[in-house]
């Protein structure tokens, strides 16, 4: 499912930002991924991180992507989603979602919200290079 992690630095104080590209059958819907990532902040004036999230669409190569980014306390849990839930307040998300024909990819970095704003450039300019290229079978 992980086809790519790697993380994005932030400065010497600040905890670096994890991003992971993911790509598997049946991964769902965009809305349902978006919902469900967003699900996972919850905002300090308690409003829908839903509401307080950005979000847009735009074309990379004739491949739609939808962009999501949010701040808030990330509900951090490990897979399979079963453990305790670590709080991790005044962290953000950067998420793509891809569609190309077939199965969806997904892009989800996290991590500490300045982080995700300084690395905002970078993963725009990530996204803006994503190909999809076919496998022989």
């Amino acid at each position: 499912m992980r086809v790519a992690q790697w993380a994005l630095p932030g400065s010497s104080d600040d905890a670096p930002a994890d991003c992971v590209l993911f790509h598997f059958p049946g991964g769902g819907g965009v809305d349902d991924n978006i919902q469900r990532w967003l699900g996972q902040f919850a905002q300090p004036d308690g409003d829908s991180s839903a509401a307080a999230a950005f979000r847009a669409e735009r074309e990379v190569e004739g491949l739609r992507v939808t962009l999501v980014r949010v701040e808030g306390t990330y509900r951090d849990q490990m897979p399979p989603m079963t453990g305790p839930i670590i709080e991790r307040p005044s962290y953000g998300l950067f998420g793509a979602v891809f569609t190309p024909p077939g199965d969806p990819y997904f892009l989800k970095c996290t991590g500490p919200a300045v982080v995700i704003a300084g690395q905002q450039e970078a993963m725009v300019s990530f996204i803006d290079s994503f190909r999809v290229h076919e496998t022989a079978p």
